[in-house]
């Protein structure tokens, strides 16, 4: 008698090399640290208020949102680790927009509580583009990846999404560094926290090169 060998499914610890298996990777990991870590000092070396939260949920949220990127990068061969990569790859996400729903949510209401008019600066108009951005993004790959029958009618029309779902995901990466960026112009930065230029621009130009280094251009390609 001749029996087949079964294939083990794929583990969570499979996927914890793509973090670390190339300089990009690396590279990647200490920029998104580096940001997420120099913003938690300074909001910590000051007195917490409400408004705390707001700087360290969106550091927090680029860092997973790093993690995210590279769980995925490069895309898994079998399709068995594809799938497990795209689900911890989207409960990774959901983390993030949770954090950044609650920074959002916490700067707004603190805006109403003071009379003061919303979305008046680059930082806020950024932010609101790349809140929009990330959940537009979540919802389109949970479709394609948990829904793509009852809401397509098909798994081949949810592959279909995967270029715009991983399109959408460095859009959103750029909207969020560019956010984070202006919000060192921001006065509770030039009054307050005193993050450098020099120490959070490096370290998200290290982020999003290393993530953009790693990225198949083919898996995107629209021509």
């Amino acid at each position: 008698m001749s029996s087949k060998s079964k294939v083990p499914s794929p583990s969570v610890n499979q996927l914890v090399p793509n973090l670390f298996n190339n300089g990009a990777a690396i590279a990647t990991q200490v920029g998104a640290v580096v940001v997420a870590g120099s913003v938690a000092i300074a909001v910590l070396a000051n007195p917490i208020n409400l408004f705390s939260v707001h700087p360290f949920f969106v550091s927090t949220a680029f860092l997973l949102i790093a993690e995210a990127l590279l769980l995925v990068q490069p895309t898994p061969a079998s399709p068995a680790h594809k799938t497990l990569s795209g689900q911890v790859h989207g409960l990774v996400l959901v983390g993030a927009a949770i954090l950044y729903a609650i920074a959002g949510t916490t700067v707004f209401y603190i805006k109403i509580a003071y009379g003061k008019p919303h979305f008046t600066s680059w930082h806020g108009k950024f932010g609101f583009m790349t809140s929009m951005s990330l959940m537009a993004n979540i919802l389109v790959g949970t479709v394609q990846l948990w829904f793509p029958k009852q809401v397509l009618g098909s798994e081949a029309a949810g592959k279909q999404l995967y270029k715009y779902h991983r399109l959408g995901g460095y859009c959103t990466l750029v909207l969020m560094s560019t956010t984070i960026l202006l919000a060192l112009q921001s006065n509770y930065n030039q009054e307050i926290a005193n993050l450098s230029y020099w120490v959070i621009g490096p370290a998200i130009a290290l982020t999003v090169g290393g993530l953009f280094s790693r990225l198949q251009v083919h898996k995107i390609r629209f021509w």
